[in-house]
């Protein structure tokens, strides 16, 4: 991986309200330098995928500031890919069409889409099923098109709420190593919001964890583990360990 650099988020006390009812966030500082893959977890309710939201600009802030390149986030969305639980594909679309569509948006060339809709299909490993709809494809597959929808646009930062949270542990695992291998190409920087403590480990550079009512950052855990990580880093010491601090850090905010 290259190295960590400078701040590509940064949060600075931030309280998100809906309306009138209690804060969903309060207070909230961190920042992610470039480079980082940062996981978030922390019980229902807490705030996860309101911080998503407000990194991508969907919604701002209450107080606080929020920077996504050092500007507002709504001035930097052409940099940020969000990735859903659900893989939103329009049905009535195959799936290089499903890929292009951010593309045709942004107004990019019939020529320049097509490759670079092909490359990216490839890299996931769904050359075979370019002319494929969704109904004809498994949960996995779904997901594979819905990744590289986010990516073809060549973002910066990726944005990733639960999207493996319904798939079977098998194929979940087999995406987390495809998007680790993914990564490792595209140098991206990720806040991935997940319930799953192995996942996040496995994945992240450093883990956040929020407490509820309000969110807030209970604990922010450096995950000491070397990339490249594989199938074979799961059933390591070092990862068991990290595994057990962070389910520990985790119980202990589930008690608050």
């Amino acid at each position: 991986m290259s190295t960590v650099g400078r701040h590509e988020v940064a949060f600075r006390g931030v309280t998100k309200r809906y309306g009138e009812r209690m804060a969903v966030l309060a207070d909230v500082d961190f920042s992610v330098s470039k480079g980082e893959f940062v996981s978030v977890i922390g019980p229902s309710g807490c705030g996860k995928s309101t911080l998503l939201k407000l990194v991508s600009g969907l919604t701002p802030p209450s107080a606080g500031t929020v920077a996504v390149d050092g500007s507002e986030p709504a001035a930097a969305r052409g940099i940020v890919s969000y990735i859903f639980q659900d893989p939103t594909l329009l049905p009535w679309r195959t799936v290089q069409q499903n890929v292009a569509l951010g593309l045709e948006l942004e107004g990019i060339s019939r020529s320049d889409r097509e490759q670079r809709v092909q490359s990216m299909l490839t890299l996931v490993g769904l050359s075979d099923v370019v002319q494929a709809f969704p109904r004809q494809l498994s949960g996995g597959m779904k997901m594979r098109v819905s990744i590289a929808r986010a990516l073809v646009s060549r973002p910066r930062i990726l944005l990733m709420d639960e999207p493996f949270a319904a798939l079977d542990e098998m194929t979940r695992d087999r995406l987390n190593e495809e998007l680790l291998r993914l990564r490792e190409e595209g140098q991206w920087t990720v806040i991935f919001v997940t319930h799953a403590v192995t996942e996040a480990v496995f994945l992240s550079s450093r883990i956040l964890i929020l407490a509820p009512h309000p969110g807030r950052i209970a604990h922010d855990i450096q995950v000491d583990l070397p990339y490249p990580r594989n199938a074979a880093t799961r059933g390591s010491a070092a990862l068991e360990e990290r595994i057990a601090a962070v389910s520990k850090a985790l119980r202990g905010v589930q008690s608050l």
